[in-house]
């Protein structure tokens, strides 16, 4: 059968490397902006991998098909950490913890698109997905904050205020 691969990331060196495992060997390995935050992959197998880049402020989608590529990166909310591609949603989860927010990108257009935004606790460091969609959210400290698909769906069906610039924010009067 297929090979088994990993994606193992190299914080320090702000790398993903892709990892074949029978035979022990580095297939290749791309950086991961200036700073990466969390990597995950998803339910399915098609091999698609979301990563935060903290120190730049953006999501970074790669592809482990043949060999890590990456195929996407954009601008995200202050600070963003965790992550988790929704395979079944065909999204990319994204917690930013500067404004703490969840948002939703679709990744099939060339750019990802934010679909869906969600106010979290704060500090959010971990997303865990169900089989049956819902989203678990867990903070730096151990709270943990339930998305039930319902609302996850109706998150989809409102959309994301995209009129300003995304991750821009109106600066307070005095």
């Amino acid at each position: 059968g297929e090979p088994q691969r990993a994606a193992v990331i190299d914080r320090s060196q702000t790398s993903i490397s892709d990892i074949d495992i029978d035979n022990a060997a580095n297939n290749a390995a791309l950086r991961i902006g200036q700073g990466v935050g969390e990597a995950a992959d998803g339910r399915g197998d098609d091999g698609v991998i979301v990563a935060s880049d903290h120190r730049q402020q953006q999501v970074q989608i790669f592809s482990m098909l043949d060999v890590v590529r990456l195929h996407q990166e954009a601008p995200v909310g202050p600070s963003p950490w965790a992550v988790r591609w929704d395979f079944d949603r065909q999204i990319a989860w994204v917690s930013t913890t500067g404004d703490n927010q969840l948002t939703g990108y679709r990744i099939n257009s060339g750019t990802p698109l934010p679909v869906a935004q969600f106010d979290t606790i704060a500090d959010v460091r971990s997303i865990i997905d169900f089989p049956d969609g819902e989203l678990l959210l867990i903070s730096e400290d151990g709270e943990w904050q339930k998305l039930e698909t319902e609302d996850i769906d109706q998150g989809l069906e409102r959309g994301v205020n995209t009129t300003e610039e995304f991750g821009t924010r109106p600066i307070a009067e005095k």
